[in-house]
């Protein structure tokens, strides 16, 4: 069924013959995709893509958003991600490359978000995740009139950031058909490998957290090379979001936050930092 999939996928040639676009919907969405009002979610969306020969490197993505989409002071994360064996399920990919889309998000215009030349392995999944009202918001267009055999899928989890390379541990993931026949609105556009261009070695983030472990109040010490959005997240071992501590623009230098770990059960945190094309982690210890 997967393979049958590329039947349906448009292979663009553009004019100078250098890029692929991998395209599922028709260009036009019908109808409009959110989580039910039972729950408030961190929401996933997107579209498994096979690689094809020219389209190694993946350097763009296209997202149509629905125009239902009340949070919009929510900032959105695209991502993409890398699945080797080309099964079809991206359950089992890694990321390689996530960038942060400011609000307000308004319309059903497609935005285009470029990535810094990023090759994929025989698959890969690109997408789109935001913090959720459950009942109200609707993010994800979809081409309602798209084949099925299409391999769009959508995830459910209080932080995506903290499953992204292990989707198959999110509380809900599948691919839309059934309910939901169609397409969504995701694309990408890829170059071949030959000729993709080595990007500068990104600037590293620094991130650590003082004291660690800690008892009470540790502070996150981070160091941006570049102005920009920034979401710094806790995240405890099963991968549920704890504490939401920055989201918004932060210029470029030396930062810190707060966390307060009083009211946290005792163990191993993660501490989440996304900017621009760079994620960093930093492992902390709440004790009693």
């Amino acid at each position: 069924m997967i393979r049958a999939a590329l039947a349906l996928l448009l292979l663009a040639a553009a004019a100078d013959a250098q890029t692929v676009t991998y395209q599922y919907d028709r260009g036009t969405g019908s109808q409009n995709i959110g989580p039910p009002s039972t729950f408030d979610p961190d929401m996933l969306w997107g579209n498994y893509y096979l690689r094809q020969p020219g389209g190694e490197a993946i350097t763009s993505v296209t997202v149509a958003f629905g125009n239902t989409f009340p949070s919009r002071a929510n900032p959105v994360t695209i991502w993409v991600l890398s699945d080797a064996d080309g099964d079809g399920d991206p359950r089992n990919a890694v990321s390689v490359a996530s960038a942060l889309l400011p609000g307000p998000i308004v319309g059903t215009t497609p935005i285009t978000v470029p990535i810094p030349p990023t090759l994929v392995g025989a698959g890969f999944f690109v997408g789109a995740s935001v913090e959720l009202l459950g009942g109200q918001d609707r993010p994800a267009r979809l081409d309602a009139g798209a084949s099925s055999l299409v391999n769009s899928w959508i995830f459910y989890a209080d932080s995506i950031a903290a499953v992204i390379d292990s989707l198959g541990t999110a509380p809900y993931g599948a691919r839309i058909n059934p309910p939901f026949p169609g397409a969504f609105l995701v694309r990408a556009t890829g170059i071949p490998a030959a000729v993709a261009t080595e990007p500068s070695p990104a600037p590293t983030v620094a991130l650590a957290a003082f004291p660690n472990p800690v008892r009470g109040v540790s502070t996150l010490r981070y160091t941006l090379p570049e102005a920009g959005l920034v979401s710094v997240t806790v995240v405890d071992a099963l991968g549920r979001n704890v504490a939401a501590l920055v989201r918004g623009e932060q210029a470029a230098g030396d930062h810190a936050v707060t966390w307060d770990a009083r009211g946290a059960a005792p163990g191993v945190y993660a501490v989440r930092l996304e900017s621009a094309y760079r994620v960093a982690t930093a492992r902390l210890v709440v004790v009693r």
